[in-house]
């Protein structure tokens, strides 16, 4: 999450989780979005202050499929450069919004005077800061922030127990 970024990082990990959603080395959004649909469901990739979540609903006989999937995103992730500015361009839209919101302007104040100088405190990145990531930079923040030993994963629903166990050891 957010909790992760340097002082000049501010929503690097949003764009990370951003850029993870838009396919695998192995499937484009669209190829996933269409599968994951095929099943009744849905994929999220959410970025919030301390985590990142990655997470998805299907129907209950295709949860060994949909944990196959989650796996593939979380592990071979594409960060195709061609999606980058566009995801940037969507990220200072929102900046512009939110910075609008009296509510996150005094929230913005507060956790600056009550954090300083740690990352709960910087509440806005720049536009200059977003203008400067890459691709380099998203790939460098997934590197060190996302992995096996800092992931937990929850299955949760009415589905075949053994046949999902066996689909999140494989993957």
């Amino acid at each position: 999450g957010n909790i992760h970024e340097q002082a000049n990082e501010v929503w690097l990990a949003d764009l990370t989780g951003n850029m993870m959603r838009e396919g695998t080395t192995t499937m484009n959004f669209e190829t996933i979005a269409r599968k994951v649909a095929a099943m009744g469901g849905e994929v999220n990739v959410a970025t919030g202050l301390n985590q990142m979540t990655i997470s998805g609903s299907v129907l209950s006989e295709f949860a060994p499929h949909l944990v196959k999937i989650l796996a593939d995103i979380v592990m071979n992730p594409a960060f195709p450069s061609s999606e980058l500015e566009r995801l940037k361009n969507d990220l200072k839209r929102n900046l512009t919004v939110q910075k609008g919101v009296p509510q996150n302007q005094a929230t913005e104040k507060f956790r600056s005077i009550i954090y300083k100088d740690h990352s709960y405190g910087r509440y806005f990145p720049t536009e200059e800061m977003l203008n400067s990531y890459t691709v380099d930079a998203v790939k460098n923040f997934y590197e060190k922030n996302v992995g096996a030993k800092r992931t937990v994963v929850y299955a949760v629903g009415k589905f075949n127990e053994a046949e999902v166990k066996k689909a999140i050891d494989d993957a």
